[in-house]
């Protein structure tokens, strides 16, 4: 006898990166068992740009399952992928070597994209590096102009940490590449709370610098093209410029206060943004009690 799920009635859809099983079906159906409304997985090695090998029946058993729970479903691309070339030389700059290299790794990905538009669902990447902002954003640019997205595809670029060369690092560098995409349509952004946290332009923990961030993302390029939020605590101190995830509300951030947490949910709530959660353990409890306190009074208080 099958087993019978129903979700917990979270007020926005929330659930965590889970590992791939035997198929994305596999996969959906131990998301939906662990009660998560969006999850996100890899759909091979993180450092490989080796896909898995999907089927027509996975696509249609699994897009079945979505549409019975209403599921948000997101692929990590490779940690590898680079759309600015590699740090040494930036791509359509007339190193036809680094030119080919780029095409090699647009062609996975569009491979990426296509299988996860049949499913209703987008494709994080960590966008490029290159020790040449203008450059490095340019060549990111020229790289998703090249990219022949299929019908329904969305490919969401997420922010850093602020480590090393890598792009966008702020709201304002997510601005500068939209503005340069043609196909806007199968863009959209994802933002990391523990990342906006290592770049240090935010204090999430503050009420008033939460509505500070999501003021900014309405002025730069519009809330609506906000797809995913990772939600993270973090390990280190504000703009400290690293990369290091920690269970939300133990880090950083939200350790002491979860006022900001709060009102991050608060727009994530009324904005219809899914949270996914990357840390390998979780404390739903807290999330939970969070759930219980937002009311209409507080959705309808936020921009």
């Amino acid at each position: 006898m099958a087993k019978t799920i129903v979700l917990p009635q979270y007020k926005w859809k929330l659930g965590s990166h889970v590992p791939i099983y035997n198929t994305i079906y596999d996969t959906t159906i131990i998301a939906t068992e662990l009660g998560f409304g969006a999850f996100q997985f890899f759909l091979g090695s993180q450092y490989s740009f080796n896909r898995k090998n999907i089927d027509k029946e996975d696509i249609e058993k699994t897009r079945e399952r979505i549409d019975i729970f209403n599921l948000k479903i997101f692929s990590h691309s490779p940690y590898i992928h680079n759309l600015s070339g590699s740090v040494k030389c930036a791509c359509w700059d007339g190193n036809t070597s680094q030119d080919s290299k780029t095409l090699s790794s647009l062609k996975s990905l569009q491979n990426e994209l296509a299988i996860m538009a049949q499913l209703k669902g987008g494709v994080v990447i960590h966008p490029g590096s290159h020790p040449d902002k203008n450059k490095c954003i340019a060549s990111i640019i020229k790289s998703i102009n090249k990219i022949s997205f299929p019908e329904n595809s969305l490919l969401l670029l997420e922010n850093t940490a602020g480590e090393g060369n890598k792009m966008p690092k702020t709201i304002e560098d997510i601005a500068l590449i939209l503005n340069g995409i043609s196909s806007k349509e199968n863009i959209g952004v994802c933002i990391d709370t523990a990342h906006i946290h290592g770049q240090g332009d935010y204090n999430l923990s503050i009420v008033s610098q939460v509505d500070l961030m999501f003021n900014d993302i309405i002025k730069q390029f519009g809330i609506e093209r906000v797809k995913l939020i990772h939600l993270n605590d973090s390990e280190v101190k504000l703009g400290s410029k690293k990369d290091r995830h920690e269970v939300v509300g133990k880090g950083e951030i939200w350790g002491n206060d979860k006022s900001g947490l709060k009102r991050l949910i608060e727009y994530c709530i009324k904005y219809n943004i899914p949270t996914i959660m990357e840390t390998t353990s979780m404390d739903i409890s807290l999330l939970e009690k969070i759930n219980m306190e937002i009311n209409e009074e507080n959705i309808n208080d936020i921009l």
